[in-house]
């Protein structure tokens, strides 16, 4: 069984010194987002963008509390607008990416996250100095997954090693390439992938490696 990152973001809490800083909108968003309160968070960052239109982070974190209650169609504006303003903001790349694969808009899933890739150099930072940057080992794993679903399983495994280059104990990217290998008729390569993801915790390679491996 494929299994997506566990990709939503949990916003950084931290600690500001500024007198009626965490009054603001904004920051009253991302207390309530913690909370998972997200139609709390998205009403408080709708008055964060109606007070500064040009609040990026405002943007993204609201389409991140849609994708939450799967409201795609507005998730994907906001991403939208977020990269209208800050044309090179990877994470809103890769989170747009997210929501085309929910949709299975695969392709359009892999073109945000080649550019969620391309713009991984590229830190933005939030009007409360939180750094929102690029995972690019969960990038290269849900690339994996796009392609996987395309039955494109070679490019589904050059991203998965992509992916396990920067995260060498990423169980979920170990599973998924075991399993690409498995549908190239690489029954080996599977049973040792599927094997590591196994000993890192990934409890369904376990049970496949059980009932599978050593028969062949």
């Amino acid at each position: 069984m494929m299994r997506t990152t566990g990709r939503f973001l949990l916003l950084a809490i931290v600690l500001m010194t500024m007198v009626g800083f965490g009054r603001s909108p904004y920051w009253r968003g991302n207390d309530r987002f913690n909370k998972r309160d997200y139609r709390g968070a998205i009403e408080a960052y709708t008055k964060a963008i109606k007070t500064d239109s040009l609040n990026f982070p405002a943007w993204f974190h609201r389409g991140t509390a849609h994708e939450h209650l799967n409201e795609f169609e507005l998730a994907l504006a906001d991403y939208d607008c977020a990269i209208r303003i800050v044309p090179r903001f990877g994470l809103a790349f890769h989170y747009r990416g997210h929501v085309h694969a929910r949709l299975a808009a695969r392709e359009l899933a892999i073109a945000d996250y080649d550019q969620a890739l391309a713009s991984a150099g590229e830190v933005a930072v939030d009007a409360h100095g939180i750094m929102m940057q690029v995972d690019k080992a969960k990038v290269y794993y849900d690339r994996g997954n796009a392609h996987f679903h395309l039955g494109r399983y070679n490019l589904a495994i050059a991203s998965y090693d992509s992916s396990l280059m920067l995260a060498p104990k990423f169980a979920a990217a170990y599973n998924n390439r075991g399993v690409s290998r498995l549908n190239l008729g690489d029954w080996a390569g599977a049973c040792s992938d599927r094997s590591k993801g196994c000993k890192l915790g990934y409890s369904d390679a376990c049970t496949w490696v059980r009932d599978s491996c050593g028969t062949h």
